[in-house]
C-alpha cells in the first residue's frame, strides 16, 4: 500500500543560488560534445579518490583528488572485458572493495569485477545471461555476508539482487518487480543493505523517484516541486548528523537540488524544502554553455571527507560541490561549535580501540555515534544530559572491518562535529 506523505516548505533568508552549491573544484577533461562516454563515478573515503568510470580514450577508470580534481592515475582495467560496455558503473562498498559493472542487454553477459584496491588487478566475482538488460543503474553496500549489490536498466521492469557470502562470493539472491519499466533505469541507492531502496528511472513513462521496500512496494514518491519526474535522472541518499538527505539530479537542467526528509513510526515520510537547485553553469559543458546527453545520465557520490558531492552531469562534467551552506539552511540559527568541541580520536588508526573526547561549555543533551563510509549506525557511544566539561568515550573496534569510519556529535539536537576515523587490522 502506498503511504502518504506531507511536503513541508522551509523558509530561510534568501541567498543567491551561486552562493548555495558552491564548488570546490570542476573537470573537464572528459567532454565529448558528441558521445556520452562516460556514465558513472564513486567516492572513496579510504582514499580521498574520486573514480571516474569511463570509455572515453578507451575502457578506462581515472583516479582523480577527491581535494583538487586533479587526474593522480588510472586502475587497471586490462582485463575487463565483453558487453554492450565493459565498463559502465562503478560503486565502493562498506568494506572498501571495489566494484565495476559492465552494460549487458538482454541475452548477453552480466559481469561484475572487485578491486580489492585501486591499483590491484580486479576478479571476476558474477556473470550471468539473463533476459532483462542489466547495468545502466548499479550499486553496492554493505560487507561480507551483508553485501547486497543491485542493478536495473534499460526498459527493464525489475531490479537484479546478488549478496555476498562468508566466503567472498557473489550469488544471486532475487529480483524486485518495481512498479513501472525503467523506474530505476537511473539511480538505486539503498537505505540499508537488504532495507528500502530509493529508486529513479527515464523513459517515455517518466516514472518518479521513489522510495521502495525490498519487494517492490511504494512507500512514497518524492514530489514533483523537488525532483521533477521528466528531468530527473538520478537519486543519492546519505546521512549526516543523524538526518537523511536525497541529491537529486535534473538532466535536462544539468543541476542539483538536495534536500532532507524524516520519517516517523508509523513509515510516514516528510519532505523537507533546503531551498532552490543549482545554478546549471556550474556543472555544465565547460562553465559557459550547457550540454545535456540524449541518455538523461548523470551520477552522484557523497564526499564523506568534506561534506560535498561529486557530481556528473552533462557530456560529461565532474565537479565537487561543497554542502556547507545547504547544511547551514537545514539548521540556520545552529552556532553550537561556539558552545562544544568534538576532538579527534587517538589513536588514528587504530586497532581495536581508540579515546574519543569533547568538550561541553554548556550543560546539553548529547548524542555520540558512530557510522560506517555510507552513513548507517554501527554504535551508540553516549546520549543523554552532561554538564559543562571535558568528556571522553573508549571505542572498540571489535567485530568491525577495517576501513573508514565517523563520529559525530549532537549538542541539543544540533551537529556538532563529525570526524574521520580508521581501524586498521
Amino acid at each position: 500500500m502506498q503511504k502518504k506523505f506531507f511536503f513541508l516548505s522551509v523558509f530561510f533568508f534568501v541567498q543567491l543560488l551561486s552562493a548555495q552549491y558552491v564548488a570546490n573544484w570542476t573537470s573537464y577533461q572528459f567532454i565529448d560534445p558528441a558521445n556520452d562516454l562516460t556514465r558513472d563515478l564513486a567516492y572513496n573515503p579510504a582514499t580521498d579518490h574520486v573514480l571516474i568510470a569511463t570509455r572515453y580514450t578507451g575502457t578506462n577508470i581515472f583516479v582523480l583528488s577527491g581535494e583538487t580534481g586533479d587526474s593522480l592515475d588510472q586502475m587497471n582495467t586490462a582485463d575487463i572485458k565483453e558487453g554492450t560496455y565493459p565498463i559502465n558503473q562503478i560503486e565502493v562498498a562498506d568494506d572498501g572493495y571495489i566494484y565495476v559493472c559492465n552494460l549487458a542487454v538482454a541475452g548477453n553477459k552480466f559481469k561484475i569485477y572487485r578491486y580489492q584496491e585501486e591499483f590491484l588487478t580486479p576478479e571476476v566475482v558474477y556473470e550471468n545471461v539473463f533476459e532483462e538488460r542489466y547495468g545502466d543503474s548499479f550499486t553496492a553496500v554493505g560487507s561480507g555476508e551483508n553485501l547486497y549489490l543491485y542493478s536495473s536498466g534499460f526498459n527493464t521492469d525489475k531490479i537484479l539482487v546478488l549478496r555476498g557470502d562468508a566466503d567472498g562470493n557473489i550469488e544471486f539472491d532475487s529480483k524486485i518487480d518495481v512498479p513501472s519499466i525503467n523506474s530505476a533505469r537511473m539511480a538505486i541507492s539503498p537505505v540499508t543493505p537488504g532495507g528500502n531502496l530509493w529508486i529513479n528511472g527515464a523513459g517515455t513513462t517518466n516514472p518518479p523517484a521513489r522510495l521502495i521496500t525490498n519487494d517492490g512496494t511504494v512507500i512514497v514518491n518524492v514530489p514533483d516541486s523537488l525532483l521533477s519526474p521528466a528531468q530527473g535522472s538520478f537519486i543519492k541518499y546519505f546521512t549526516l548528523g543523524g538526518k537523511n538527505y536525497l541529491a537529486g539530479a535534473n538532466a535536462s537542467l544539468n543541476t542539483i537540488r538536495v534536500f532532507s526528509y524524516t520519517e516517523d513510526q508509523l513509515g510516514t515520510v516528510t519532505f523537507h524544502s533546503l531551498g532552490a537547485a543549482s545554478e546549471p553553469l556550474l556543472l555544465a559543458y565547460n562553465g559557459t554553455t550547457i550540454s545535456n546527453n540524449i541518455n538523461a545520465s548523470a551520477s552522484i557520490d557523497y564526499d564523506s571527507t568534506r561534506n560535498s558531492l561529486v557530481t556528473l552531469m552533462g557530456v560529461n562534467s565532474v565537479a565537487s560541490v561543497s554542502l556547507a551552506n545547504i547544511t547551514a539552511i537545514d539548521n540556520p540559527e545552529n552556532n553550537v561549535a561556539q558552545h562544544f568541541r568534538l576532538e579527534e580520536n587517538y589513536p588514528n588508526p587504530f586497532n581495536p580501540e581508540t579515546t574519543i573526547r569533547y568538550t561541553l561549555q554548556d550543560r546539553a543533551n548529547i548524542t555520540l555515534n558512530v557510522y560506517d563510509i555510507s552513513g548507517r549506525l554501527v554504535s551508540h557511544l553516549a546520549q543523554g544530559l552532561q554538564n559543562i566539561g571535558s568528556h571522553q568515550v573508549r571505542f572498540s573496534a571489535t567485530g568491525l572491518s577495517s576501513g573508514v569510519y565517523f563520529y559525530s556529535l549532537i549538542a541539543d539536537g544540533s551537529l556538532v562535529q563529525t570526524r574521520k576515523m580508521v581501524v586498521m587490522k
